[in-house]
């Protein structure tokens, strides 16, 4: 009798888990087919600010910003109005690749380009026309990659770059003591490093750094189109820089790269190649010097690392000696891929201090897939990725908000993975942009970045003001285009390396 229950049970059992397992079976169906089916538009972040809407508060942290909309919304996507635009943000780090690399054909990804030709570098409507089209794309990328990524002319180029440097030495060794302005004096190296082998050696100078630093600070400006009398002082500076570049002098000691580029754009008119000639020069700079100084301030916020580093370089060095060879403080590319400790730390300032948006102009409505929603994507926005979403994601970094030298220490993406446990289809760090907007210079700033800072370890030694000292914040006045500036200045002693060290 016993028996016969317990078949009944495990047959009543049974049929319950069927029937169950039918009705789960139609109920995840239905969900999807609803979710199919029902497309809806991003919440949208209110604000009672007419034209400027959320920009204010975005302005203050905009990681913050977007993250803690994407929590109270409870969406992947949002919209918010920001100086009178539409923005599309993306606060799930695992849909940022996609949006802004992979739905090119639903995005214009010149719009922007344009508008910064226009407004920062004083195009007219005929000189963009010229400066953007396939064939010259095509050009420049070529152009780039034989001179910036590979081979004989990447390493000609910084063999230059560590000669200049070498250079710097005796002055600032002169100037040894405490120096109030960490910043400046990275920009400044960094700058005349890069003149030289990119552009011209008659660019490697304080004045035309001066030129640079006043353009620089005045880019935001220019480009959210300020009164003139704020921008004032970056137009002249840009003119200044012009006007270099068409002299004879730079001619003369111009670089493979820039008598190729005025070779092959001979078509274009004057006034349209040194324009967009001045958005180059700024570019090559631009990120890389606060990318470098933030490594190095980091590096000596960090003893144990600083220490690390200089271990490997040294090293390198030693062996060097030992072969007898003649420019052991000259470091060949295959040297400077040994220097693992300091592309991790300069990948990982990268990550902290990367402050770049990748816009795009959405032109044609596309549908945004995730498991619980479908978004619609409307033409008319402007879809905003900021990679701080994706670099300080603490699912996918450990203490994403801390400085960790040797993070990225024989890692690949597949060492990384998102909240759901899914492996990065793409690098963890983003600080070049990507797709069809990959910056072409990449590897030359990386191989500087270490050649500096190798530099100045081997050199100096090099102290912060541990009794004043306090970590600078962001200058809020430049974020969103690139490698976050300093918002207040580091005082730093430098003094000659002992050599029996």
């Amino acid at each position: 009798m016993s028996s016969l229950l317990s078949q009944d049970k495990v047959l009543a059992v049974a049929a319950a888990s069927v029937v169950a397992g039918v009705c789960f079976y139609w109920y995840e169906k239905k969900a999807q087919q609803t979710k199919d089916t029902v497309v809806r538009d991003p919440p949208h972040v209110w604000s009672w600010i007419p034209h400027v809407g959320s920009a204010l508060a975005m302005g203050s942290d905009i990681t913050e910003f977007i993250r803690s909309n994407g929590e109270k919304l409870l969406a992947p996507v949002f919209t918010a109005t920001i100086m009178g635009d539409k923005c599309v943000f993306v606060a799930d780090p695992q849909y940022l690749v996609t949006l802004a690399f992979r739905s090119n054909k639903y995005l214009d990804s010149l719009s922007l380009q344009k508008q910064f030709a226009k407004d920062v570098l004083a195009c007219n409507e005929l000189e963009v026309k010229e400066n953007f089209g396939r064939e010259i794309d095509k050009i420049q990328g070529q152009q780039y990659h034989h001179y910036l990524f590979k081979g004989a002319e990447l390493e000609n180029s910084l063999k230059q770059a560590q000669e200049l440097f070498q250079a710097m030495v005796p002055k600032l060794s002169s100037g040894a003591g405490w120096h109030d302005d960490l910043f400046d004096m990275v920009v400044r190296s960094i700058f005349k490093a890069t003149m030289g082998p990119i552009f011209s050696h008659e660019l490697v100078s304080d004045e035309m750094y001066e030129h640079f630093r006043v353009f620089d600070k005045g880019v935001i400006l220019l480009f959210s189109q300020a009164p003139q009398f704020l921008t004032k002082e970056a137009r002249q500076a840009r003119t200044a820089i012009r006007q270099q570049l068409e002299t004879n002098e730079f001619w003369k000691q111009a670089s493979g790269l820039m008598k190729a580029r005025k070779q092959a754009f001979e078509e274009l008119s004057e006034a349209a190649f040194f324009k967009t000639s001045v958005g180059l020069l700024w570019a090559s700079v631009g990120n890389t010097s606060p990318a470098v100084f933030w490594t190095l301030l980091l590096l000596l916020e960090h003893p144990k690392a600083w220490d690390a580093c200089y271990a490997q370089v040294q090293a390198i060095v030693d062996r060097k000696k030992r072969n007898n060879d003649e420019d052991a403080c000259l470091f060949t590319l295959e040297e400077l891929d040994e220097m693992t400790l300091l592309q991790s730390a300069f990948q990982e300032s990268l990550r902290l201090y990367q402050g770049n948006f990748t816009a795009r102009r959405v032109v044609q409505d596309f549908v945004l897939e995730t498991p619980a929603q479908n978004y619609r994507i409307p033409a008319g926005t402007k879809l905003m990725a900021w990679w701080g979403v994706l670099h300080r994601d603490p699912d996918i970094f450990e203490n994403a908000d801390e400085f960790q030298y040797d993070r990225f220490v024989d890692k690949s993406r597949k060492d990384f993975t998102f909240r759901d446990g899914k492996t990065l289809p793409h690098e963890p760090v983003i600080p070049f942009g990507g797709g069809e907007q990959y910056c072409p210079g990449r590897k030359f700033a990386a191989y500087e970045a270490k050649l500096f800072l190798a530099m100045m370890m081997q050199t100096f030694d090099m102290k912060l003001d541990r009794a004043t000292y306090q970590r600078p914040k962001i200058d809020p006045a430049m974020a969103g285009i690139g490698v976050s500036h300093p918002d207040s200045k580091v005082k730093v002693l430098i003094q000659p390396r002992n050599k029996n060290q």
